[in-house]
């Protein structure tokens, strides 16, 4: 029981945050009455308590909350031309408007629930569902443009580059797709995939539960290398350089030569299974803990700058912006972190977990430094 609970929290972390590029929005967002004020920085994000909700980023305060038809949001938010798309465990996939949480549009899309975040690029919106199905819709209007069928559920989050699609499945395969939706190859590793890929320089970097992280050349699906790690790789890896960051269900961070898949150095243990994906900003690697913990990590080293205590697993992946680190926890909350102390800026409650990456907005624009999460890769 224990180890099937386990085993669906880490799935519902992972997709929170997929691997793929945000589309930035020159859009400056107006404000949503007559002489009010829109700040210039908006946190908006997803919770278990079947909302959307805007903070001012400076303060924390709300600006405006989206209540979805019934359905948990613990997907990360795609943004494009002044819109946020997530899709939620009610099968919906919803278009809001950043400026004022209206809802554009909404469609019930699937035959089950939405783990995967969505990724936005050229009009289209691509995601993938637990009903086996990945779907590309239109962005402007929800309508469907294709689907493909995979051979299993599809709980990470996508990446886009070069022309194909790339993601995991808990049938144990990496998934290649081109854009109009046929396949272009497939790479199988030894149990289920719950990390999202990321795409850097020609190769594709993914976890997988038997332990493993992959090398594979994006262009044919062949291997390139293989790291093994001392637990499953749930987590979603980035690329900085020449180095490659991943979480490890053994409580630690690898960092692994990106050109041989050599291990160059591990954190300290921290007290408990590390899902959620790590984040890059300025020499700082920050990423959560089932400890109920936030880490600071040096980049260079591995060494330990700070952690932060949350009231309860923290299983979502951070966001930097402007020198502060925002990242939710199953307390329920969204916490506003000092990325150089760790100080406590802010929180605000929701009603229920919060898994969502959040997305930061500054001017309308997307701003910050992300995991390589779905549609969050800087």
């Amino acid at each position: 029981m224990i180890r099937t609970l386990l085993y669906t929290s880490i799935l519902i972390v992972l997709l929170l945050s997929g691997c793929s590029k945000w589309n930035l929005d020159d859009k400056i967002i107006q404000p949503t009455e007559p002489g009010g004020s829109t700040p210039s920085s908006l946190v908006i994000f997803g919770s278990k308590d079947k909302k959307v909700y805007a903070l001012n980023a400076a303060t924390g305060a709300k600006y405006w909350e989206f209540i979805t038809n019934g359905g948990t949001i613990n997907t990360s938010a795609a943004f494009a031309s002044g819109t946020v798309f997530v899709a939620g465990f009610d099968s919906y996939i919803y278009a809001i408007d950043a400026a004022s949480g209206a809802r554009r549009w909404s469609k019930l899309a699937a035959g089950d629930k939405f783990e995967s975040s969505p990724v936005v690029a050229d009009g289209v919106l691509y995601l993938g569902n637990d009903d086996k199905r990945f779907f590309a819709l239109d962005a402007a209007t929800g309508n469907e443009k294709w689907r493909f069928t995979a051979g299993g559920k599809i709980i990470p989050s996508p990446a886009l580059a070069n022309g194909l699609l790339y993601f995991g499945c808990d049938d144990g395969k990496v998934y290649a797709l081109r854009t109009d939706g046929t396949q272009a190859w497939t790479f199988p590793t030894g149990g289920y995939i719950l990390s999202s890929p990321t795409v850097s320089g020609g190769t594709v970097y993914i976890g997988s539960s038997d332990r493993k992280l992959y090398a594979i050349e994006a262009s044919t699906g062949k291997q390139k290398w293989v790291a093994t790690l001392a637990d499953k790789v749930n987590s979603c890896p980035i690329v900085v350089g020449t180095t490659v960051y991943v979480g490890c269900d053994d409580g630690k961070l690898y960092a692994v030569s990106a050109s041989a898949g050599t291990i160059l150095w591990t954190t300290i243990k921290t007290g408990s299974f590390m899902g959620g994906s790590p984040t890059h900003s300025n020499g700082v690697i920050f990423v959560g803990s089932g400890d109920n913990k936030v880490y600071a990590f040096d980049a260079n080293s591995g060494t330990k700058k700070w952690e932060f205590a949350t009231n309860n697993e923290v299983y979502a992946s951070p966001a930097v912006s402007n020198g502060l680190v925002y990242i939710g926890s199953n307390d329920g909350k969204m916490y506003c972190l000092d990325a150089a102390t760790g100080t406590k800026k802010w929180e605000f409650a929701t009603g229920d977990q919060v898994y969502a990456t959040p997305l930061i907005l500054v001017n309308g624009a997307v701003n910050g430094d992300y995991p390589s999460i779905s549609p969050i890769l800087n």
